[in-house]
C-alpha cells in the first residue's frame, strides 16, 4: 500500500504542476477563443487527475495510516492521538480533493447546459453536490472537536460551494448570463484548490520557520482568487452587455 501512495503521490505532483502552468492559459486567453478552449479542455481533464489521484492517496492513509506513514509511528508517544491527528488532516485533504474537482466538474457542466440546466439535475450530479454541502459540516464538526483550524476554515467554505451549485442547479429561473459567472467562478475556483495545495504544502517545506504564518498560503489564494473571480465575472457581463446594445 504505501508503494501506491508512492506511485500515487508522484503522478498527484506531475499532474499538479503541469495543472498549475495550464491554469492561466484558458484564465486570460480571450474567452470563447481557441486557446480558451482547447486549454481549457487541457486543463479540465488535468485536474480530473489531479483531484482523483488526491481522493486515492487520501482514501489509503485514512485506511491503513500506520502503514502508509509508519515514520511517524516510530517515534510516536501516543500512536492513537497520533492516528487521530493524521485522520483530521487526511480528511480534510480527502474533501479538498472532493472540491477541486467539483468546482471543474460544474464550471464545465454550466457551460455546456448555459439555459438548459438538466444536466445539473442528474442524480450523479445532485450526489456530488449534496456530498461537498454536507461534507463541509462534517469537516467543521472535526475541526471544532479537534481544533483543527484548516478544518475550520474549509469546512464551511466548501459547505457554502456545495449549497451554492445546488441553488444554481435547482433554482427555477436564472438570468442570460449567470451561467458564464458559474462559469468563471467554477474553474477560478478550482485554481484556487490547486494553488492553496501547491503553496500550503511547497511553502511549508520551504517556510516552515514562519511558523503559524503559514495559514497565509491557505488563505491567500482563496483571497487573490476570489478578487480574480470578481473581477473577470464583472468583465465579461459587461460584455455581453455591450455587445447587446445597439
Amino acid at each position: 500500500m504505501k508503494e501506491l501512495h508512492t506511485l500515487l503521490f508522484m503522478l498527484h505532483i506531475m499532474v499538479g504542476s503541469a495543472a498549475l502552468l495550464l491554469f492561466w492559459v484558458p484564465a486570460l486567453a480571450p474567452k470563447g477563443g481557441f486557446n480558451h478552449r482547447r486549454f481549457g479542455q487541457y486543463y479540465r481533464h488535468t485536474m480530473h487527475l489531479v483531484a482523483g489521484s488526491g481522493a486515492l492517496m487520501a482514501l489509503l492513509v485514512l485506511a491503513w495510516p500506520d502503514v502508509i506513514k509508519a515514520e511517524f509511528y516510530a517515534q510516536a508517544d501516543n500512536p492513537g492521538a497520533l492516528t487521530e491527528r493524521i485522520r483530521t488532516l487526511w480528511s480534510l485533504l480527502l474533501y479538498l480533493a472532493l472540491i477541486s474537482y467539483m468546482s471543474v466538474r460544474h464550471g464545465f457542466l454550466v457551460l455546456s447546459a448555459r439555459q438548459d440546466r438538466r444536466c445539473l439535475r442528474t442524480p450523479l450530479h445532485l450526489i456530488l453536490m449534496l456530498s461537498l454541502t454536507l461534507g463541509g459540516a462534517v469537516i467543521l464538526y472535526s475541526g471544532i472537536m479537534n481544533s483543527h483550524t484548516l478544518s475550520l476554515i474549509f469546512g464551511p467554505l466548501g459547505g457554502i460551494l456545495g449549497g451554492s451549485m445546488l441553488h444554481y442547479s435547482l433554482k427555477r429561473q436564472v438570468h442570460p448570463k449567470e451561467w458564464l459567472k458559474e462559469h468563471i467562478g467554477g474553474f477560478i475556483g478550482s485554481g484556487i484548490g490547486a494553488y492553496t495545495a501547491f503553496l500550503a504544502f511547497g511553502g511549508r517545506q520551504i517556510l516552515s520557520e514562519l511558523g503559524q504564518w503559514q495559514l497565509i498560503f491557505w488563505v491567500g489564494p482563496g483571497l487573490i482568487g476570489g478578487l480574480f473571480i470578481a473581477y473577470m465575472s464583472t468583465k465579461y457581463a459587461a460584455g455581453s452587455t455591450k455587445n447587446k446594445s445597439p
